[in-house]
C-alpha cells in the first residue's frame, strides 16, 4: 500500500497552490472558454423572451397550503403539535359580590379571578343561585349559610345555653361566579340572577342551558331575582375595578 504524502496547508499569500493531481491544470479566476455546439457558441440571454405557446410548461404553484411532504413535516412532528396545550382566550372567571338587604339584591363589587372554574356545581345547603344570559344558564352554585347568623357555644355554657344558636340575618352577601368568556359589560345589563331556596336536596351537578327551575321544579322555590347589573350603579370605588375585570 502506497501512502500519500501529507500536504500542509498555509494561509500565506506567497504559499504555493496545492494540487492533488499535478497533471491537471491549475484553477484560476479566468472565465472558461465557451464550448461550441454544432460549430456555434450559444449564450443565455440576460432577458429571455416569454414562450409563445404553453406547450410543455409546468403548471403554476397552487396557492393552497403546501402538503406535509412539501413542508417537510413528519407525522410524528404533527402529533407533537397536536399534543401542545391549546391557548384558551379569556381564561378565568368573573366574581360578583351580591348584597341582600330586606329582600332586595344589588351588586357591590366585580372582580376578575384567574384559574379554572366549575361553572355548575352540585347544589347543597339552603339556597342556590343561577346566572342566565340570553335565556341560557351559564353558571350555577350553592349559597352556604345564607341569611343566618350562627353563634358558637360557650365552653362552659349555663343551663339552657348549650349548643349553637341561630338567628335570621337581616342582610347578607354571597358570591356569584361566571366564566369570563361568557360575560361582558353589555351582557351584564341583561343578565338574570335568580336565587332559590332548596326544599329538597342535595341536588346533583348539572350542566346544560336549561334553567334550574325547569330542571328541578319540585325541589326549588324562587325567593329573589336580580334583573341586570349596571356598573354605573355600583359604588364609585368599585366601578373602575369592575370594568377592568370585564376586559
Amino acid at each position: 500500500m502506497i501512502e500519500k504524502p501529507q500536504i500542509e496547508m498555509s494561509s500565506e499569500e506567497t504559499a504555493e497552490p496545492i494540487r492533488d493531481n499535478p497533471r491537471k491544470p491549475e484553477m484560476t479566476d479566468r472565465q472558461p472558454r465557451p464550448r461550441r455546439i454544432s460549430g456555434k457558441v450559444h449564450l443565455m440571454e440576460d432577458q429571455p423572451a416569454k414562450p409563445k405557446s404553453g406547450a410543455n410548461r409546468m403548471p403554476a404553484v397552487p396557492k393552497k397550503r403546501a402538503t406535509e411532504r412539501q413542508r417537510g413535516e413528519r407525522p410524528e412532528q404533527r402529533e407533537l403539535e397536536q399534543r401542545k396545550p391549546q391557548r384558551t382566550e379569556r381564561l378565568g372567571y368573573v366574581r360578583l359580590r351580591v348584597h341582600v338587604q330586606g329582600g332586595e339584591m344589588s351588586v357591590l363589587d366585580i372582580a376578575s379571578v384567574e384559574g379554572p372554574l366549575v361553572a355548575h356545581e352540585a347544589l347543597h345547603g339552603d339556597y342556590a343561585y343561577e346566572v342566565i344570559v340570553s335565556g341560557k344558564r351559564v353558571a350555577s352554585g350553592s349559597i352556604p349559610d345564607a341569611g343566618v347568623m350562627r353563634s358558637f357555644p360557650h365552653p362552659k355554657p349555663a343551663k339552657g345555653q348549650e349548643g349553637h344558636h341561630f338567628t335570621p340575618a337581616t342582610s347578607f352577601d354571597f358570591l356569584v361566579r361566571i366564566p369570563k368568556s361568557l360575560v361582558s359589560e353589555s351582557k351584564l345589563r341583561r343578565v338574570q340572577i335568580p336565587v332559590y331556596r332548596i326544599k329538597e336536596g342535595p341536588l346533583p351537578q348539572t350542566e346544560g342551558p336549561e334553567p334550574l327551575a325547569e330542571r328541578f321544579e319540585r325541589q326549588l322555590r324562587e325567593v329573589g331575582r336580580l334583573h341586570g347589573v349596571d356598573i354605573d350603579k355600583l359604588p364609585k370605588s368599585s366601578q373602575a375595578r369592575a370594568r377592568n375585570a370585564l376586559r
